[in-house]
């Protein structure tokens, strides 16, 4: 499982209650994030130079902070590898797509039921 980006705000929390003295396990129970999402940004914050004890961080290192949840990455091709399996299904499948999409937009999931697919 990876890490959950952080939005500024919840950094910015993180970071208050750490400098008031909290936990990593009471900041990580009282915000909704996991403990290792917790201490990587607190690790972080630490090599931008903030102490538990220290100021509030300056705008310029909040901004770094959020750069570190931040994943960048070549984009993504995604290659199926079932594609030739579901290949001779595909009217089917897109036929049933299709009815979905219509029964969603006319009156819920409850009522689009297809048979089954062959």
């Amino acid at each position: 499982m990876g890490f959950r980006e952080l939005s500024r705000m919840e950094i910015v929390e993180v970071v208050r209650r750490w400098q008031l003295g909290e936990s990593q396990r009471a900041i990580a129970r009282a915000s909704g994030v996991a403990r290792e999402t917790v201490k990587k940004y607190l690790r972080a914050a630490e090599e931008l130079g903030l102490a538990a004890n220290g100021p509030p961080p300056t705008e310029d290192q909040v901004v770094r902070l959020v750069q570190v949840g931040r994943v960048v990455s070549a984009p993504r091709t995604w290659v199926s590898p079932q594609a030739d399996r579901l290949e001779p299904c595909r009217e089917q499948i897109t036929a049933w797509l299709g009815h979905l999409n219509r029964q969603l937009a006319f009156g819920g999931l409850d009522r689009a039921r297809p048979g089954p697919i062959a």
